[in-house]
């Protein structure tokens, strides 16, 4: 099975295991709730304490809250922690969509050499994001924090890197806001992974 075909299938297992509305490349995604309302409707007899604890602890709280309610895991999560390792499925399964989307429009007519070389970059950025993220994830799992950080720092590299490459192409990014939302749910997973000891 090539690269491609085993990231693509990696991403839909991630994709199909969560439900997570913000995934969506679309400019009309819900905003974040105030922190004081629950983001999305609380399953019956869940229990949205640890999720909105937790991510009072991270600089965008309130994208926090509305990612980690939209997951039905989270409230089965026992400590910050397991919510860590939901944060990363979630820049996993964005990360994927891009390693996809970027290597399927590289071959799609109307784009500069300059837009090719930045989506071939992206494409290989994003695809080695993935599989540094899932480390990510089991280093969170063992309590190896500083290697979790290092981990999943990558997929912020990554998303700031493709941005650069299409800041020197003549076309603009075709999937800007998910390479932002990257960017964003990363930086809430290494904001949780900062608090665990």
């Amino acid at each position: 099975m090539s690269t491609l075909s085993l990231k693509f299938l990696v991403g839909v297992f991630v994709l199909l295991s969560i439900y997570q509305p913000s995934i969506a490349d679309g400019e009309n995604a819900p905003q974040s709730a105030p922190q004081s309302s629950p983001a999305f409707n609380v399953p019956a007899g869940k229990d949205p304490t640890l999720i909105r604890e937790t991510c009072k602890l991270t600089k965008n709280s309130d994208e926090c809250v509305k990612n980690l309610e939209a997951d039905v895991r989270s409230y089965d999560a026992t400590d910050a922690g397991g919510l860590a390792q939901i944060a990363i499925e979630h820049v996993v399964a964005n990360a994927n969509h891009l390693y996809v989307q970027a290597n399927a429009l590289k071959s799609k007519p109307g784009y500069d050499d300059q837009s090719i070389r930045a989506m071939e970059t992206c494409s290989k950025l994003y695809g080695e994001a993935v599989d540094t993220l899932m480390q990510g994830r089991q280093a969170v799992g063992s309590k190896d924090y500083k290697s979790a950080n290092i981990y999943v720092s990558e997929a912020i590299d990554a998303s700031d890197t493709c941005t650069q490459e299409f800041e020197e192409s003549a076309r603009k990014m075709p999937f800007a806001r998910r390479n932002k939302m990257v960017k964003d749910q990363a930086s809430i997973a290494l904001d949780i992974i900062a608090h665990l000891n």
